[in-house]
């Protein structure tokens, strides 16, 4: 009889031992679940900023395009004009000289345009490489938690 009460005790406390294992895979699970919807939540802003950013750069690469033409029809306007033989030197001089103005404040917006895409395309990649960071991270912890429950069961 003894034997059997002492089979009875070491059931008993082998199901306590899995109860208690069972319940801290299940408190594990919902602070993974927590965090992996924290996570998420992350990962949606980033995604939204990085649409965000990306739409903002055709916009710049747009503006860039239209500008460079521009530029390209004022020099076009400026040889053009220099060789008309009618016209008087001087006023060619004034005119030459107001686009010369008109072509060197454009190349200069050019060059902050260019500017501000490098850094919008630099933040986007920044963006998508956390983005990655926090999805392996998901996919860790998610294998851990199957792991983990897996084997103690």
């Amino acid at each position: 009889m003894t034997k059997t009460y002492n089979d009875i005790e070491a059931v008993t406390r082998l199901l306590e031992e899995k109860e208690k294992d069972l319940e801290l895979t299940a408190r594990i699970g919902k602070e993974l679940l927590a965090h992996n919807q924290k996570l998420e939540t992350t990962v949606n802003t980033l995604e939204a900023e990085l649409k965000e950013a990306n739409e903002k750069i055709i916009q710049l690469n747009h503006e860039v395009l239209k500008k460079h033409e521009l530029i390209q029809i004022l020099t076009n306007d400026v040889d053009e004009s220099s060789s008309e033989a009618g016209t008087p030197t001087g006023l060619r001089g004034i005119n030459l000289d107001i686009l010369q103005r008109k072509v060197t404040c454009l190349e200069d917006e050019n060059k902050q345009l260019k500017n501000e895409f490098a850094k919008l395309a630099h933040d986007a990649d920044n963006s998508e490489e956390q983005e990655a960071r926090l999805v392996k991270d998901i996919a860790a912890q998610l294998g851990m938690l199957f792991f983990f429950f897996f084997t103690s069961v």
